[in-house]
């Protein structure tokens, strides 16, 4: 997960963690149970699906811009 430093197997630093999150910038987050952190309300799908929709989030943003 990109807000939590140390996440994606040690791949995300600390300094990475903290150039994104206060970032103006549109966080689209794909929820995975990697980092042994449960994210309330969020339904578990497999990661081509939440790319997939992650994918048309971006779109959509992109036509509102």
């Amino acid at each position: 997960m990109i807000i939590l430093s140390h996440a994606m197997m040690g791949d995300l630093t600390p300094q990475i963690a903290s150039a994104i999150c206060p970032s103006r910038a549109k966080k689209i987050l794909i929820p995975l149970a990697q980092e042994g952190v449960q994210i309330v309300g969020v339904r578990t799908e497999r990661l081509p699906h939440l790319v997939t929709h992650a994918i048309k989030i971006v779109k959509k943003e992109e036509n509102h811009v």
